[in-house]
């Protein structure tokens, strides 16, 4: 039971694939002791299952970090836009009452 459901995500060729490769390296170490061949297949395993996890986890926090600085632009640019129109604001009504103080000394 536990053995088929050690391996219920692999398809059967992914499964094959596996075996053919640990025959393969077996092979190439008859010498060896089997539990040294054991320990570097496993080794080398998790190290290569850790590397992608690595990335996996920085590509996720750089999709984060991205949005993160996309959205300070967008506050930074939402800013701007707002301090634009109040200074717009403020030439309108300086000229307004300039024009105003013009006009009443004419």
């Amino acid at each position: 039971m536990f053995e088929n459901a050690s391996f219920h995500t692999l398809t059967k060729s992914e499964e094959k694939l596996i075996e053919k490769v640990i025959d393969k390296i077996i092979s190439n170490h008859e010498n060896d002791e089997w539990w040294v061949i054991d320990t570097a297949i496993k080794s080398r395993v998790s190290f290569m299952l850790s590397c992608h996890l690595q990335d996996d986890s920085f590509s996720e926090s750089l999709a984060e970090e991205q949005a993160r600085l996309l959205e300070e632009e967008n506050e930074r640019k939402r800013i701007e836009e707002e301090d634009r129109k109040i200074e717009e604001q403020a030439e309108k009504e300086s000229d307004k009452i300039i024009n105003d103080i013009l006009s009443e000394i004419e």
